[in-house]
């Protein structure tokens, strides 16, 4: 259950990053509003951007 979980929150911030880059967000931009969504550290959020 966990592992599905994990799949679909991947996913969310997947499709979230690719929503803000197609807006035009900056990557800086992108970077912060995952952190404060998702509470997810710097480095991961990087991640996400790759």
């Amino acid at each position: 259950m966990e592992k599905g979980m994990e799949k679909g929150m991947v996913k969310g911030i997947k499709g979230t990053v690719d929503i803000l880059k197609n807006l035009g967000f900056p990557a800086q931009e992108i970077l912060v509003q995952i952190q404060s969504q998702y509470g997810l550290s710097q480095e991961a959020s990087r991640q996400y951007l790759k």
